[in-house]
C-alpha cells in the first residue's frame, strides 16, 4: 500500500511540475512572440509573473493533497531539512519534478515547431552571472521561507497555495531582469536540455547552485525567526 502511495506522490509531482512549467514557460514564449523583438517591460513582467503564479496555485490545489505540491527541488530539499519529507524520498521527488519539466518543454516544442521561440528559457541578464546568481539565491531564500511558514501546522489552513503563488508572481518583477526568475532548477532544466547553448551552460552555475544555496539560506532564516538552532 505504501508503495502505491509513493507512486501517486511522484506522479502528482510530475503532473504538478508539468502544469507549472508548461503554463509559465508557455507564457514567456507567447509574450516574446507578442513583443516581436522589443525588450520586455513591466507589463511583460506582470504577464509572465501572473502566469507562473496562477499555474502554481492550480498545481498546489490539485496535486497538493496528494504529494504536497513541492514542484521544485529547492523546496523539496528545504522541507526534508525541516523533517517534513522523508530523506529517502528527496531524490525520487526531484527526479519526478525534472521529468515533469522536461515533458512540459517537449510538449511546448511540439506545439511551436522546431523554432521553439526559446521555450521560455532562463539566461543571465545584463548584470552578469554574479547578479543572476545573487537574484536566484535571494529570491529562492524568500520563497522557501514563505513555504515553510505557510505549511507548518500552526499556519491558517487553505491559504498556502494562494500566497505562495502570489509571491512567485511578484518575484518576477525583481528577478526577470537579472536571471529570468527561475528559483527552481527543474523549471530551468526543461528548456535547457532541449535547447542546449547558453541555457544549458548556465544551468549548473546559476540555476542549480543559486536556488539550492537559496534554499539553505531560507531554512536558516526560518529557524532563526522561530528561535531554533541552525543545525537543529
Amino acid at each position: 500500500m505504501a508503495r502505491h502511495s509513493e507512486k501517486r506522490d511522484l506522479l502528482a509531482e510530475m503532473v504538478g511540475t508539468f502544469i507549472l512549467v508548461f503554463i509559465g514557460t508557455g507564457a514567456v514564449t507567447m509574450t516574446k512572440v507578442a513583443a516581436a523583438g522589443h525588450p520586455f517591460g513591466v507589463l511583460e513582467y506582470l504577464a509572465i509573473g501572473t502566469a507562473f503564479g496562477v499555474a502554481l496555485m492550480v498545481a498546489a490545489y490539485t496535486v497538493g493533497p496528494v504529494s504536497g505540491a513541492h514542484l521544485n527541488p529547492a523546496v523539496t530539499i528545504a522541507l526534508a531539512m525541516e523533517n517534513r519529507l522523508e530523506k529517502g524520498r528527496v531524490i525520487p521527488y526531484i527526479l519526478a519534478q525534472c521529468s515533469g519539466a522536461i515533458l512540459a518543454s517537449l510538449a511546448l516544442l511540439a506545439l511551436l515547431g522546431s523554432s521553439g521561440h526559446g521555450l521560455g528559457e532562463t539566461t543571465v541578464g545584463a548584470w552578469g552571472i554574479q547578479g543572476a546568481l545573487g537574484a536566484e539565491g535571494a529570491l529562492t531564500a524568500l520563497l522557501v521561507f514563505t513555504v515553510l511558514g505557510l505549511t507548518e501546522k500552526s499556519a491558517p489552513p487553505g491559504f498556502a497555495g494562494l500566497i505562495i503563488g502570489l509571491y512567485l508572481a511578484a518575484s518576477h518583477l525583481v528577478g526577470i531582469p537579472f536571471s529570468g526568475n527561475s528559483l527552481n532548477p527543474a523549471r530551468s532544466l526543461g528548456p535547457a536540455v532541449i535547447l542546449g547553448g547558453d541555457p544549458l551552460r548556465q544551468l549548473l552555475p546559476v540555476y542549480v547552485v543559486g536556488p539550492l544555496v537559496g534554499a539553505l539560506i531560507g531554512v536558516a532564516i526560518y529557524r532563526w525567526v522561530k528561535g531554533e538552532g541552525l543545525l537543529s
